[in-house]
């Protein structure tokens, strides 16, 4: 029996063997008999593709809604523009219009205006802003150059050093005037030296400040505030009027101690101060504040 069952099993896979390879030359021969596709020559292949980009285009004009933006733009011109010589019809009806049944389109160009405005604002403000800096600017300058036209002629400083600043100029009592003797004795200082007899600092004098030119207090408060060099006019009020409301200099001038140390450590002194100028100088910001008083006052 189970040779019998074997060899049923073994026929049956015989013939289902055989049947496969016959349905798949069947199949090979169908597929060898289909027709090939015409070959289409490349003229007419781009052609068909133009006329597919063509229709799809005008199509997308449609859905965008271009076509009718042009029709209104038509009917726009037809009624309002035909007659008039305006060769910016077109941008004046593009700037203006909208979809009015396009919530999107709506939204957009609510923002648009929104956006505008909101730029036009900020520029107002700005200039606003800009305004009022310039405005707390000469604020600023007015009230440092009052501030340090109070310093330059303190009546504390004047009684203690007025004898030997004053030469060619009468005491500043009522802050109305300085020269520019004064004013550098102010800033430098005014002290004889004992050993040699002579005003030390007056060495390193700038020539503009050797003579009793008068600056009264109006012409100095007046250049302070408007004509002073930002530069020079930053140093006044950062570092000048500092130094000179500390309370070691409060009533001193911040530069005299200083100078006179670099003078008696030179080597010039006391024999040789003829050639004190070579071995010191001023402070160069200083230098540079004195430069623009000489410009502006001892000419005039």
């Amino acid at each position: 029996l189970i040779r019998l069952l074997a060899g049923v099993f073994q026929q049956l896979e015989m013939d289902g063997a055989s049947a496969s390879k016959k349905d798949d030359s069947a199949v090979a021969d169908s597929v060898m008999e289909l027709p090939l596709p015409p070959m289409l020559p490349f003229e007419e292949l781009a052609k068909s593709q133009r006329v597919s980009d063509f229709r799809a285009f005008r199509q997308y004009l449609v859905d965008s809604g271009v076509v009718k933006c042009l029709v209104k733009l038509y009917q726009h011109t037809v009624k309002n523009e035909l007659r008039l010589d305006n060769p910016k019809v077109v941008q004046d009806f593009f700037l203006s219009y909208q979809e009015s049944d396009d919530p999107e389109a709506q939204e957009c160009s609510r923002l648009v205006r929104e956006n505008a405005s909101l730029r036009a604002r900020n520029a107002r403000l700005e200039e606003q802003v800009a305004e009022l800096m310039y405005e707390r600017g000469k604020q600023q300058r007015l009230k440092t150059s009052s501030v340090l036209w109070r310093t330059l002629a303190s009546t504390a400083f004047w009684k203690t050093h007025g004898a030997s600043a004053c030469a060619g100029g009468r005491r500043p009592d009522r802050a109305e005037s300085l020269t520019l003797q004064q004013l550098f004795a102010r800033m430098c200082g005014c002290t004889v030296d004992t050993k040699t007899g002579c005003v030390l600092v007056e060495l390193l004098r700038p020539a503009q400040f050797a003579i009793a030119k008068i600056i009264s207090k109006d012409d100095f408060l007046l250049w302070a505030a408007r004509d002073m060099p930002d530069t020079v006019q930053a140093w006044v009020e950062n570092i000048l009027l500092p130094m000179m409301h500390s309370e070691e200099l409060q009533n001193a001038p911040p530069f005299e101690v200083e100078l006179l140390d670099e003078i008696r450590e030179s080597g010039m002194y006391p024999n040789k101060l003829n050639k004190v100028s070579t071995e010191v100088a001023l402070d160069l910001c200083l230098v540079s504040f004195l430069e623009a008083i000489a410009e502006r006052f001892a000419s005039s």
